[in-house]
């Protein structure tokens, strides 16, 4: 009889749980279709999305206060930006942010007429930024050369937490980590938010 008891009552806790939390997650995707925001992305426990000319991410919890619990970048106040990672310079570019770029990675040298992001590329402005590393899935770049460009801000892709955390340490620059899901480069377990 005790055991039924106890089993009712977390079963009990269960559902209030899950209907704050379901209460909770349609305030912030309400919030972000306010905003005018794209490529939502929940991913451990907060949601990201591009939203004109900044990127927002709000975590969820059991009390969620819009106005305080969000985190917003501007991208209008970030004028030099670096791309680490692969499809990071995709999503920059369908951002239309390219022409911002400061330096770039070796691997993004290669154009090809199968992606339609690099037809957007200014292929001879590309070709006068510094290399700023070899580039890849969790390929670190060259700090030095990060922190003699100082960029305004950096955007990454499949980069571990501890490889986001260093570069930002180092840099001094803040690293927005950005992810196509879970269906992109495999499991993204290493994928930080930051």
């Amino acid at each position: 009889m005790i055991f039924l008891v106890l089993v009712a009552i977390v079963a009990i806790i269960v559902i209030t749980l899950n209907m704050i939390d379901n209460s909770n997650l349609e305030k912030i995707e309400n919030h972000f279709k306010d905003k005018n925001c794209k490529n939502i992305v929940y991913s451990k426990g907060s949601y990201k999305g591009i939203c004109n000319d900044q990127v927002m991410e709000i975590d969820n919890g059991f009390e969620v206060n819009l106005k305080d619990d969000k985190k917003v970048i501007k991208l209008k106040d970030n004028k030099k930006i670096v791309c680490l990672g692969p499809g990071t310079l995709r999503l920059v570019t369908y951002m239309q942010l390219q022409n911002r770029l400061l330096g770039i990675e070796k691997s993004e040298f290669r154009f090809s007429v199968n992606s339609p992001y690099s037809l957007a590329l200014d292929k001879d402005f590309i070709k006068t930024l510094p290399v700023i590393g070899q580039g890849g899935p969790g390929k670190m770049p060259n700090l030095e050369t990060l922190i003699t460009l100082k960029p305004d801000i950096i955007f990454s892709s499949l980069l571990s937490k501890e490889q986001i955390q260093l570069i930002q340490e180092k840099t001094k620059v803040p690293v927005v980590a950005l992810s196509y899901g879970s269906t992109y480069g495999g499991n993204n377990k290493n994928q930080s938010k930051t």
